[in-house]
């Protein structure tokens, strides 16, 4: 299994107020020296993934400073390992400003193809926590799936500020929906998978209405209209822990 890593670092991070205002939410430093961005990042290569790519957007120029070749994280390699920066660029067709991190994997959907890799992990660069994805690899290889997201608990007074999942017995995917004010489920989605069978799929699908022009997260492109693929979410004691540590 090939797996590339696409880090979504894009963020403006309104929320953090001055501390965000020169700088993307994951160039925000954390601990003096360190930045949230080296949070994806080590997990990554703790994880032995080498193959990285941050697609940046708001205000990169701190975060690509700090980015550099990669060295601090051995990412400093030849192709098709190291790191690899994505901004968005204006092309002939498609080509503009993300819309939302569904329309910045659209967009980049001829680099995902040309890279070769037959798994796209797909994470946040602005999420504090630590974990292994290779649990989450073989979780996703054991189940077949062609899209597997790690998901977590919340307290149910808290759904409304996060999107949530809900599955069935099996633990196959059956709705998503962004910050509902009440909802039965209580699984927060936190890290999404992608397979090949679904880089067709973007390969193919025009961005089209609002799931995703104005779309937070991807998944629910996958989830809301794409609903006859093979789903999965693991909630395990590992991603049950992901943002506690």
């Amino acid at each position: 299994m090939s797996v590339l890593t696409l880090i979504l670092a894009g963020g403006e991070g309104s929320r953090l107020s001055i501390l965000g205002e020169k700088r993307a939410k994951p160039a925000v430093p954390f601990g003096g020296k360190y930045r949230i961005i080296d949070f994806p990042l080590s997990n990554a290569v703790n994880s032995d993934l080498y193959r990285v790519a941050v697609l940046t957007q708001y205000r990169p120029h701190s975060l690509m400073q700090h980015l550099g070749i990669g060295e601090p994280w051995d990412l400093n390699r030849q192709r098709p390992n190291g790191l690899q920066i994505w901004q968005p660029y204006r092309g002939r067709h498609d080509q503009d400003w993300y819309r939302g991190t569904a329309d910045a994997l659209y967009q980049n959907r001829s680099f995902i193809e040309g890279d070769g890799s037959d798994t796209l992990l797909v994470l946040s660069g602005d999420h504090i926590y630590k974990q292994d994805y290779r649990d989450l690899l073989r979780f996703h290889k054991e189940r077949g799936a062609d899209l597997t997201v790690a998901v977590m608990h919340v307290r149910p007074d808290e759904v409304h500020r996060f999107g949530i999942m809900s599955v069935d017995a099996d633990g196959r995917i059956t709705r998503f929906t962004e910050k509902p004010k009440q909802s039965e489920s209580t699984l927060l989605i936190t890290v999404p998978w992608m397979t090949q069978p679904l880089e067709s799929r973007l390969r193919s699908t025009s961005p089209v209405g609002p799931n995703f022009t104005g779309g937070r997260s991807f998944e629910r492109v996958w989830i809301t209209q794409r609903g006859s693929y093979r789903s999965s979410a693991g909630c395990s004691s590992s991603s049950a822990r992901l943002v506690s540590q």
